[in-house]
């Protein structure tokens, strides 16, 4: 399920890029448990510089900046910390100027019930006395049960 973006600006993270891998290690601060992130990466290509020669001189043109989508799972729990990677996959030189964004984050939802009280299920699940509704022993109820002992 896809994660409201109220939710996915709670998302802590930053990529770096080493080899051949993107990766984001990722600080989830929502209630979501994180499955799946979608990573633009943009890798700018810069004009290429012009010679002083006026002869050579031609108008460069620059190229088109690319940019790929990376579908990258991992698990990260709610108010944790995880890593999310994917191969690059494209020649980047280490003078290239990139830029990168989560565009889309998938999880599930926190439960929509309140949180169980784990001490008091235990204190009721060890109690001896069990549980009577008030109208079973009360007199004037139609409903109410009058012990019987063997004679």
């Amino acid at each position: 399920m896809e994660m409201p973006s109220t939710e996915t600006i709670k998302l802590q993270a930053q990529a770096t890029i080493e080899g051949d891998t993107l990766t984001v290690p990722v600080f989830n601060g929502t209630n979501w448990h994180l499955s799946e992130l979608a990573i633009a990466l943009t890798i700018v290509r810069k004009i290429p510089e012009m010679t002083t020669d006026p002869l050579e001189q031609v108008r460069a043109e620059k190229k088109p900046d690319t940019t790929v989508i990376y579908r990258m799972r991992a698990v990260s729990p709610p108010w944790e910390r995880a890593v999310f990677s994917a191969p690059l996959n494209i020649d980047l030189a280490p003078e290239d100027e990139w830029h990168w964004a989560i565009v889309q984050a998938k999880g599930y939802p926190p439960e929509s019930y309140p949180p169980v009280d784990r001490k008091s299920v235990e204190a009721k699940s060890n109690s001896l006395t069990p549980s009577v509704p008030p109208s079973l022993t009360d007199p004037e109820s139609p409903l109410a049960v009058t012990p019987q002992l063997p004679k």
